[in-house]
């Protein structure tokens, strides 16, 4: 890992950053991607983050134009010196078709590493914490890179 690039986590919605909203009686995505890393208990031992919430919608809401306009944020992200690779939180009805889309058009080099959550942020047995620091740690490997 490079001291001197950061991993940008970029936020998308998804399970990984719902709570249950009791108005709506249901878990809705709304929760800062800073908040779920706050979650995590061993944060000085991560990179450098700078933190980016790009949308907070369920991912069965994510259309082709959506998935475009990430993949274009993501790759402007990676254009930058200091970037040293890219987490993308989201969730995980449309993963696979927003991370083959942004495998097919983001340049190779950089890793980006998309992730998600099978229970809601405020769930005791949330997995998403867990599953946010190890992306962190794999985008800031350098055995990560132009792996795709």
């Amino acid at each position: 890992m490079n001291v001197d690039q950061q991993i940008v986590v970029v936020g998308t919605g998804g399970t990984i950053s719902s709570r249950f909203d009791p108005a709506q009686g249901r878990s809705v995505a709304s929760q800062a991607v800073e908040k779920i890393v706050a979650l995590l208990p061993n944060r000085a031992e991560l990179p450098r983050l700078e933190f980016q919430n790009f949308a907070t919608i369920g991912s069965f809401e994510m259309t082709i134009e959506f998935a475009h306009k990430l993949t274009k944020h993501l790759a402007e992200q990676l254009a930058k010196s200091d970037v040293g690779g890219v987490v993308v939180t989201q969730g995980t009805d449309t993963m696979e078709e927003t991370s083959f889309l942004a495998d097919l058009l983001l340049p190779l080099g950089k890793p980006v590493v998309f992730t998600g959550a099978q229970l809601p942020h405020d769930h005791p047995q949330t997995d998403g914490p867990r599953n946010l620091e190890d992306s962190i740690r794999a985008a800031a490997s350098p055995h990560a890179a132009g792996l795709g």
